[in-house]
């Protein structure tokens, strides 16, 4: 693991995190939508001060076909990852990292896309994926466990990059990860992937939890931290993982976040 990588500490003020390489634009990318809940699959890209750029999750495989549903989503030519990147001008080779929420089908169908980019992952996802003993980290295994693609494997919470913070929250699948990003002003948006699905999962106490939850206490636990995270760090921007109702209000790419 590069030592790069620091532990995250929320009593740290924000400006000592934040530096002039930090964040200065957040953009939301579409990489499918199911058809009759509206139900999205999110994507992000993060741009830095220093014209560097991390990704975070590479959606669905590409495919020759105009439209189809893949895992009860609607996939367009428009929704994978490289589609999206080329609408905003931006091709494989600007991508310097990837980050890997998770192997599940919808977010690493494009990683080996990005030979030339360095990968995060949480250590225990990583371990748990290569057993090969879980349906749903197979499927896309060959995109994701491609012997190009170099992940630096974290452990727990880290500030991978100024004013970029991955925060452990497992339950939904071991090793699951969401991410903190410090945007240039101060603003904290926090992104929680599927640690939160949607609004209406954020109580850990009454939360139904999701059949694709792996487990159940470990998710409800992750959601506390995450409650936690945003009230000591006063984020007042959370992005859900797949909530429709949210989806409508958020601006898209090539317009950025905020």
């Amino acid at each position: 693991m590069s030592g790069s990588c620091r532990k995250l500490d929320p009593a740290r003020p924000a400006s000592s995190l934040t530096t002039g390489a930090g964040p200065v634009r957040l953009l939301i990318f579409q990489y499918g939508m199911h058809p009759l809940t509206k139900v999205p699959v999110p994507g992000y890209l993060i741009e830095m001060a220093d014209g560097r750029r991390a990704l975070v999750d590479t959606g669905f495989p590409s495919t020759s076909e105009p439209t189809r549903a893949v895992h009860w989503f609607r996939v367009t030519p428009e929704d994978y990852v490289l589609r999206r990147l080329s609408s905003i001008g931006l091709q494989p080779g600007d991508i310097d990292w990837v980050i890997c929420s998770h192997f599940d089908p919808d977010h690493c169908g494009g990683n080996d896309l990005f030979p030339h980019a360095k990968f995060f992952v949480q250590r225990e996802h990583y371990c748990v994926a290569l057993t090969g003993v879980h349906w749903r980290f197979e499927m896309h295994r060959a995109h994701w466990d491609h012997p190009a693609l170099e992940y630096c494997q974290i452990d727990g919470d880290e500030e991978i990059l100024p004013g970029v913070s991955l925060i452990e929250t497992g339950g939904h699948v071991p090793g699951h990860q969401s991410v903190l990003v410090r945007l240039q002003g101060s603003r904290k948006v926090l992104l929680a992937i599927d640690a939160i699905s949607s609004a209406v999962t954020m109580s850990s106490q009454t939360r139904e939890v999701h059949p694709f939850d792996m487990d159940a206490e470990a998710t409800r636990k992750s959601i506390a931290k995450l409650r936690f995270l945003i009230k000591a760090e006063g984020i007042e921007h959370v992005l859900y993982g797949h909530d429709a109702h949210q989806w409508t209000e958020l601006p898209k790419a090539p317009v950025a976040y905020g």
